[in-house]
C-alpha cells in the first residue's frame, strides 16, 4: 500500500516548492480474483496484482500514474473502469497506458520521458533516484 503526499512551501502566496512524500509499506495483498471489476487496482501495477506483493518498483509504477493524472488533470484508465480484473491486467501488461499525446514543449516532452520510465515494465522501470534526477533537471531548466 502507497500514500503520496504533495508538499507545498509557499511564499505570499506563490509556489516555492513542491516535494512528494509518502508512506510505503511492502507487503503481502489479499486479492481476490475472478470478476471482480479493476476499479480497485488501477493504480497498481500488474506484477504487484499479480505476484500480491507490492514494493519500492510497485510505487514507482504508482508515481508515474499519479503524475499522468497531475499533468493531464483526468483519472487514468477512465475507459476501463468496470472492467473484469484479468481484463484490465491483460490490457496493462500488453503495454496499455494513459495517452501521453499533446506534449510539445521541451518541458512536457521530459515529463512525458519521466512518466513512461515511471510505469515501465518491472525490469525496465526506473528508480526514485533517477525520479528525482529528471524532476530537479526539470526544475534547473525553469529558473
Amino acid at each position: 500500500m502507497c500514500f503520496f503526499f504533495v508538499l507545498l512551501q509557499l511564499d505570499r502566496g506563490d509556489v516555492r516548492n513542491v516535494k512528494l512524500s509518502n508512506i510505503s509499506l511492502t507487503r503481502q495483498m489479499t486479492i481476490e480474483h475472478g470478476s471482480k471489476p479493476c476499479d480497485s487496482f488501477l493504480h497498481l501495477p500488474p506484477e504487484a496484482v499479480r505476484n500480491r506483493m507490492y514494493n519500492a518498483s510497485s510505487e514507482i509504477y504508482s508515481l508515474g500514474i499519479m503524475l499522468w493524472e497531475m499533468w493531464y488533470g483526468e483519472e487514468a484508465f477512465i475507459e476501463m473502469k468496470g472492467q473484469d480484473l484479468e481484463a484490465f491486467l491483460v490490457n496493462v501488461e500488453g503495454g496499455h497506458r494513459p495517452n501521453l499525446a499533446g506534449l510539445t514543449t521541451q518541458t512536457s516532452m521530459r515529463w512525458s520521458e519521466l512518466i513512461s520510465g515511471c510505469w515501465e515494465n518491472a525490469a525496465q522501470r526506473i528508480t526514485l533516484a533517477d525520479c528525482k534526477s529528471a524532476l530537479t533537471a526539470m526544475l534547473a531548466d525553469q529558473k
